[in-house]
């Protein structure tokens, strides 16, 4: 496999509230471990925003960080490289016009913020499957802790070589063991023999014998996941997905009023686009014929992390 370029540049939406300054906190301690500048960006949610209006905003923003990363120094001793950027309407409608010009390669924002005019359109769970960049969904309400052990819930029959070296190349940045998870159902248990095929050609394609690769029985594929992490003591989770459907799942207030393990630590979502239809009928797969006019060969598998 070529080599992958490491996270350089993360893209932070930052408002002026508590919130805000907990994500730039979070931001920072993240980019002294992997050495990226933040890009801390301000939506206004207006239509428009006057250079007066940009010029006032862009200070206060700078402010503002410099305030919150200060602290970040006094703990760890190391500087933070960040640029403020102030742009009008919301996030979702800035986000290709981010991608072109900042050469963004992550986007962390805060899980459980709610919908508003900054996000548009639900909470930040809906900005995954909407980037080519890996989006990280924050848990606010935890100090940042180190990143030692990551879980990545995919489908080892859906396979995109890319995606797997973007993940892996991630995890050696943050100098983390990574763990690879297939969930299946017990009515599924008829294609464990594929499955362990499917298995080993995934381990064939990282050729990292330091990965753990495993297949996991359970009754559903989010409490499957939930409970996985939470076994592993995971302190992040990745999904890879061409839709927000099981991030939003995985964030639901059903999850987050129980303070499930998932919801205390970070999500991070990196797209692929899937080569057969999901269990969750997400925007996506609707948009597909039906399953009857699919190949053979792609029904014989279903897909767990989309």
């Amino acid at each position: 496999m070529r080599k992958v370029q490491e996270i350089k540049r993360v893209l932070v939406p930052v408002t002026f509230t508590e919130s805000g300054e907990a994500l730039i906190r979070y931001a920072g301690f993240f980019a002294q471990v992997t050495g990226a500048q933040l890009i801390l960006l301000h939506c206004t949610g207006q239509p428009d925003v006057t250079y007066t209006q940009k010029s006032r905003l862009t200070q206060a923003l700078r402010a503002f960080a410099q305030r919150v990363l200060s602290n970040n120094l006094l703990v760890s001793g190391n500087f933070v490289r960040f640029e403020c950027i102030v742009r009008p309407r919301a996030l979702q409608e800035n986000l290709e016009s981010t991608e072109t010009n900042l050469r963004t390669d992550l986007l962390m924002a805060d899980s459980l913020l709610p919908a508003d005019a900054f996000y548009n359109k639900g909470h930040a769970a809906s900005l995954a499957g909407h980037t080519d960049f890996p989006v990280m969904l924050m848990p606010l309400q935890q100090a940042y802790a180190p990143l030692s052990h990551l879980v990545c819930a995919t489908d080892f029959t859906d396979r995109d070589p890319s995606v797997l070296q973007r993940i892996t190349r991630f995890a050696e940045q943050l100098k983390a063991k990574l763990t690879l998870v297939h969930v299946y159902t017990p009515d599924q248990r008829w294609q464990r023999s594929n499955l362990h095929q499917a298995m080993r050609k995934t381990r064939e394609l990282l050729n990292n014998n330091s990965i753990k690769l495993v297949l996991l029985e359970d009754d559903g594929l989010v409490d499957g996941i939930g409970e996985f992490v939470e076994k592993e003591n995971a302190d992040m989770l990745i999904l890879t997905t061409q839709d927000n459907f099981l991030p939003r799942n995985l964030l639901s207030r059903t999850y987050s009023k129980t303070m499930a393990y998932h919801t205390q630590i970070p999500i991070v979502t990196f797209r692929q686009e899937k080569q057969k239809p999901c269990s969750g009928s997400c925007t996506n797969c609707a948009k597909r014929k039906p399953e009857t006019d699919l190949k053979p060969e792609l029904k014989s598998f279903p897909v767990y992390a989309n």
